[in-house]
């Protein structure tokens, strides 16, 4: 199996990773991941500009968006959290931090 850390990428054969070697989107990460010292970035926002507004998802080209928007069946009915909620997620992500140090 063929890794691609920077695109988070698995190919089972050399020659599906030798074609996403030379993919734009291979391309474009490669070259945010040297830069920013081994950091590894998403796409950038002007890369992926079609975006579900079901199910929030974003593709690069309209035709992959069309295609997803046939299947799509997601919605997310976001509610606000209360002060409390906040606050308590806070603390606990706060824990984590710590935790992880």
């Amino acid at each position: 199996m063929h890794v691609c850390k920077q695109c988070n990428y698995f190919a089972k054969s050399n020659c599906n990773y030798k074609i996403h070697l030379k993919s734009k989107k291979h391309i474009t990460l490669t070259e945010i991941y040297n830069k920013d010292s081994n950091e590894i970035i998403s796409l950038p926002q002007e890369v992926s500009k079609f975006i579900c507004e079901n199910c929030n998802s974003s593709y690069v080209y309209k035709r992959n968006l069309t295609r997803h928007q046939k299947t799509c069946t997601k919605t997310y009915d976001f509610k606000p959290l209360s002060n409390y909620e906040l606050e308590l997620l806070l603390k606990i992500l706060q824990i984590k931090n710590l935790q992880l140090k």
